[in-house]
């Protein structure tokens, strides 16, 4: 990752400051940009054994191996049986103290700079396993010098956040849409977007987003 896309962590003292807070089990979040960007996200917090729910289709394809290695949970979509149980396993990685990486996208876009839309599923977790989040932003830079010769995609870097909790005093559907809204425009700030800028979103409607940039 540092020699092939250059990678920069930025943010990585966060880890330490809410160390306490973390040992009961972590939850995170990022967008989704490049191949290897959640291998990134292995090098940012290691050394934490980290797992990650994967389309069941990606687990089938010719990376299937690689994934299940990396801590890969199929997410089911067959019946409610498989769900139930699909819950129970990622609660069961947060009980033993490991962390639970959510791609809220949906689905990758090739070095995308701002940040879509997060589905609300990931957020109704948060609040029902009542863990706080820990947002993860990639941004990128051009290749410059000596690195116009390794390749041509940007580099990378990580940015890590500080934790998001859910709001106690309000119910589990309302706590969840507010951490959602939250999450997503921290985020946006994190890659240098915000209010008043071009760019600056405010619909949380995945199916109706449009490229800002």
């Amino acid at each position: 990752m540092f020699a092939r896309h250059g990678l920069r962590i930025h943010g990585k003292g966060k880890l330490r400051e809410h160390k306490t807070l973390f040992a009961d089990g972590l939850m995170t979040i990022s967008n989704h940009v490049f191949m290897w960007d959640y291998i990134c996200i292995m090098v940012a917090l290691r050394p934490r054994l980290g797992f990650f729910p994967a389309w069941k289709t990606n687990l089938e394809g010719p990376n299937g191996p690689l994934i299940r290695m990396a801590g890969g949970i199929p997410i089911p979509t067959e019946s409610i049986r498989p769900m139930i149980k699909f819950k129970e396993a990622m609660e069961e990685v947060l009980d033993r103290g490991s962390w639970l990486h959510f791609f809220p996208e949906g689905s990758m876009w090739f070095y995308y700079p701002d940040i879509r839309p997060l589905k609300k599923a990931v957020f109704k977790y948060a609040v029902s396993f009542d863990r706080p989040i820990l947002p993860i932003t990639f941004s990128f830079r051009p290749r410059k010098g000596l690195w116009k010769l390794l390749g041509k995609s940007p580099l990378v870097d990580l940015n890590i956040g500080d934790p998001i909790f859910h709001d106690r005093t309000l119910p589990q559907p309302a706590a969840a849409r507010k951490m959602q809204e939250e999450a997503y425009h921290i985020m946006q700030g994190m890659n240098g977007i915000h209010p008043g800028d071009p760019t600056y979103n405010e619909n949380q409607d995945v199916a109706s987003y449009q490229k800002t940039m």
